[in-house]
């Protein structure tokens, strides 16, 4: 219980971080940005509530997040556009949540290297861009939204 030390995000060789299932509670501060060699992020089933962060974590064209999972907490609002600058991202999950404003980003289709994004049990409007499922992505779900 409780909610995620800001200073976790200044381990600097962090490059992977699972806090999935601990109950984890409140939102994400936006001085949790952690740095490019973080490649795997897994927030998922917790409780964590508010906005999703602005930003997460730092990104270079070369290296960054290959993995985000938010699935299955109490996020509410839009998918911030700066997820879609995450260039390196390979797996985005952020189905179950109350994101309830807004469009899926058009710049999703960013996204060069992703195969795999769950953004189902939603309440999210539009569709998933065309040149995701153009580009082969092995996994799109976007079911109840």
């Amino acid at each position: 219980m409780g909610g995620i030390p800001t200073c976790i995000a200044s381990l600097e060789v962090l490059a992977h971080l699972n806090l999935s299932f601990n109950h984890l509670s409140c939102g994400i501060s936006p001085r949790h940005e952690f740095t490019e060699k973080l490649l795997v992020l897994d927030l998922s089933f917790n409780d964590l509530s508010g906005p999703l962060p602005s930003k997460i974590a730092a990104a270079t064209e070369k290296s960054g997040l290959v993995l985000l999972d938010l699935s299955h907490n109490q996020f509410s609002g839009k998918i911030p556009l700066r997820i879609t600058e995450l260039k390196s991202l390979q797996a985005l999950f952020l189905s179950h949540n109350l994101l309830i404003t807004g469009a899926i980003p058009a710049s999703i289709g960013n996204l060069t290297y992703l195969q795999v994004i769950d953004l189902s049990h939603n309440s999210l409007s539009g569709s998933i861009p065309l040149d995701i499922d153009n580009r082969g992505v092995f996994s799109v779900a976007k079911s109840r939204n």
